[in-house]
């Protein structure tokens, strides 16, 4: 049986790639969420005008709550896994079917981007190497890229994880519960497509990454209680 996925993209003012990215995605999967967090811009029509359905927050909280809050309506549906892309275009839409493929196989299919391609900005390499150390010590996943947004996961992977996301800490902190919890876990190497646009503070965020990243694991060793990802809207 053809597992049922969904599609969830973040948006912070991403009206000249969002509406492009949605139309292309229609044609692999049905249920797209788009999360306008805070946008202020025409992100809403474009979006809407391609056929996805949208969670206004009129505040800017950050992506990891964006994600957050479009997880408590769709894990509250019937999917069997959930995609995450970014709303800025530096993911493509035509590689959504090898993830879907590989999720015959897996519960977590990590998207990891091409170092070597010139599309990848310098200084934003040595963040993510020295990020991606700090990962390896904690989860034993050997990723090149850690911080890659274009991911797929299962539902029962997702309501095994608490509402802890906060803007981009939310990437590392599913490696830390998906090597806690043990899931099946694949990388996917995907196309480097890089517009400059990033919202991404390489220094500042690749720290709070890290200290985030760090209090999680060691929490998550203390406990094994079991975690609803969905209390907070309830």
């Amino acid at each position: 049986m053809e597992k049922k996925v969904a599609l969830l993209i973040p948006v912070f003012n991403c009206e000249k790639t969002i509406g492009k990215i949605v139309k292309r995605a229609k044609n692999f999967l049905e249920k797209i969420l788009v999360v306008l967090d805070g946008s202020k811009d025409g992100s809403a029509y474009e979006a809407l005008k391609e056929g996805a359905d949208l969670l206004v927050l009129k505040e800017n909280f950050g992506k990891g709550i964006a994600i957050q809050k479009g997880l408590g309506i769709l894990l509250c549906q019937n999917f069997d896994g959930i995609l995450f892309m970014d709303g800025d275009g530096q993911h493509n839409p035509e590689e959504i079917p090898k993830f879907l493929e590989l999720f015959k196989f897996y519960d977590f299919i990590i998207g990891v981007r091409n170092f070597k391609s010139n599309n990848y900005p310098p200084l934003r390499r040595i963040p993510n190497y020295i990020g991606g150390l700090f990962l390896k010590k904690m989860t034993g996943f050997e990723l090149v890229d850690y911080q890659c947004g274009f991911r797929l996961a299962s539902t029962q992977f997702l309501k095994k994880i608490p509402p802890i996301f906060n803007r981009y800490e939310m990437e590392s902190q599913m490696l830390i519960m998906a090597s806690h919890l043990k899931i099946k876990t694949t990388i996917l190497e995907v196309e480097t497509l890089y517009n400059g646009k990033s919202h991404f503070r390489s220094v500042k965020d690749t720290f709070l990454i890290c200290l985030k990243s760090l209090d999680l694991y060691y929490e998550r060793k203390k406990t094994k209680e079991k975690m609803d990802p969905l209390f907070l809207f309830k």
